[in-house]
């Protein structure tokens, strides 16, 4: 749900973590996540937190068909949010999106991403995209959120959100796509006045900020948690990154890490103990295994364990014939014994992943029916970038060249002669059943002669051929409209045997031969 915010969009990947990553994290997802989307949890003054869910019902919004996203109230235990939940407020929360809170330490202040709509009127930029922006209301003396406001630094033709305070909340750290920046998204700084207005907005720079995207700052203790799919290290979509804040600079800029970071997108990590080394904390990701489109994660550190070096391949399942991604193939790790480690499904994109060791052999299968089994073996060394991808390939289709041909073995005719032999008649039945049982196929049989005869007759013969051929598959109860007979002669040889070459028989009857082939492959996808 979070790719609203802003348009963002194996490998052997051979983790090598700095001291303070090589700790261990348990992470639990939140017992309160829905199947919808709930994310970037931040905590207000008294101790409660606020998060962007969907779960509130009402209108939808197109690009997913999930309700819009609001902002909810409510008290956490650890791991789970106990009691009611609320909305934050009636006036916070509008018709379209709301995300990524953040509070003043006296709790009279809130920061907040929403789309571009005010007092319910929605505003577009020129090409008529309605982007984000951040507001800020405050706690009245009635309890209640008042003086909605925009922030000055908004514009209607770009998007800003993600606002973060530095812990003096001086400065205001957030995401924009606005002119002079570096990237498609960037993090920027304002400072923020004792009257309440705002400095000019600053870039943070290139050591942040690259040529792809930087998203979802937080502060916590002196130090900057941040998203990038643009940084070193980076397992696949947004992984979090941290950079400690000196004299306003950025230093030690590094990824957090397996398991905080995955294959898919993880973002908002939020510090919940004090100091700068993580212990535990908050954060969301859309990995495998959630309860939802997004869902809001708990990590605790756990004792280090020795980890000499720890490894993630990744890779992804295709058709063989369409290049098109496989779903749900059933996607097998193996140690170098035969023995299963691990088993998980291709997601919808085809892809799948292992967390591995290092300096060992592994064997990855893939299958899901009609396709065979595909599989492939590799060492686990300390060397990244390795892809192990799989392509699955039809049992009863085989590509040859850019032709689709039904998968039976040869159908070769005797010299000089036009009739069914025995052996071909078994080939001919699988043709048949395979015709039944997709209904809409249409196949052309053609035929082909070797090279000895001239030119002519061996396109008579080869005609004979292909008529012989589509009269005893359409005596066995398919129609003739979906059968078709073509006779080449010998103008398709399989190898070397043309005129004046001399060859053995066996090598001359590869020549005489029948294929099948599917003039419309669209109908098996």
């Amino acid at each position: 749900m979070k790719k609203y915010i802003f348009l963002y969009f194996a490998v052997l990947f051979c983790t090598v973590m700095l001291a303070q990553e090589n700790s261990k994290y348990d992470i639990r997802n939140l017992s309160t996540n829905t199947k919808y989307s709930d994310f970037g949890l931040s905590f207000t003054a008294d101790g409660k937190v606020v998060f962007a869910s969907s779960k509130g019902g009402g209108k939808k919004w197109k690009t997913n068909n999930e309700p819009y996203l609001n902002l909810f109230l409510g008290e956490m235990d650890k791991e789970s949010l106990v009691g009611e939940l609320e909305p934050l407020s009636r006036k916070i929360n509008s018709s379209m999106h709301e995300s990524n809170a953040v509070f003043t330490s006296d709790g009279k202040t809130v920061y907040f991403t929403r789309n571009n709509i005010l007092n319910g009127k929605k505003r577009r930029d020129k090409k008529g995209v309605n982007n984000l922006k951040i507001f800020r209301a405050i706690l009245g003396e009635d309890g209640k959120w008042d003086g909605l406001e925009e922030l000055p630094f908004n514009k209607d033709s770009y998007s800003v959100g993600h606002p973060a305070l530095n812990e003096d909340e001086t400065i205001l750290y957030f995401t924009s796509d606005m002119p002079g920046g570096i990237g498609e998204t960037d993090l920027w700084k304002v400072e923020v006045l004792e009257n309440g207005s705002f400095g000019e907005p600053i870039n943070l720079g290139e050591g942040v900020n690259t040529s792809s995207r930087e998203m979802f700052p937080v502060i916590n203790n002196g130090v900057l948690y941040f998203s990038s799919n643009g940084h070193q290290n980076n397992l696949g979509g947004l992984d979090i990154y941290k950079a400690e804040i000196v004299n306003g600079g950025f230093e030690n800029i590094r990824s957090v890490g397996i398991p905080l970071n995955s294959a898919a997108d993880d973002f908002s990590l939020i510090q919940t103990n004090e100091g700068t080394e993580m212990k535990s904390g908050y954060f969301s990701s859309n990995r495998l295994g959630g309860k939802g489109n997004d869902d809001i994660y708990y990590f605790e550190e756990t004792p280090p364990a020795v980890v000499v070096c720890e490894q993630y391949v990744k890779g992804k399942v295709i058709d063989k014939r369409t290049f098109n991604p496989v779903v749900d193939a059933l996607v097998t790790l193996k140690g170098e014994h035969g023995d299963t480690i691990k088993q998980v499904k291709s997601d919808r994109e085809g892809k799948y992943s292992f967390t591995i060791s290092c300096e060992k052999n592994y064997h990855i299968t893939a299958v899901k029916k009609p396709y065979r089994k595909a599989e492939k073996s590799f060492s686990a060394t300390d060397v990244h970038g390795i892809v192990v991808n799989l392509s699955l390939e039809m049992d009863e289709f085989v590509n040859v060249g850019d032709k689709l041909l039904v998968n039976i073995n040869p159908i070769y005719f005797d010299f000089d002669e036009f009739k069914i032999r025995k052996d071909a008649r078994i080939e001919l039945n699988k043709v048949i059943s395979i015709m039944k049982k997709y209904p809409a196929l249409i196949i052309e049989t053609g035929s082909h002669t070797d090279a000895r005869g001239n030119d002519l007759y061996n396109i008579k013969l080869s005609s004979l051929r292909a008529s012989s051929t589509v009269r005893y598959i359409v005596s066995h109860g398919i129609s003739l409209d979906r059968i078709t007979g073509q006779g080449y002669g010998e103008k398709v040889l399989t190898n070397h045997c043309s005129n004046g070459v001399r060859c053995s028989k066996t090598e001359h009857q590869l020549n005489r031969r029948t294929e099948f082939v599917i003039l419309n492959p669209e109908v098996l996808d």
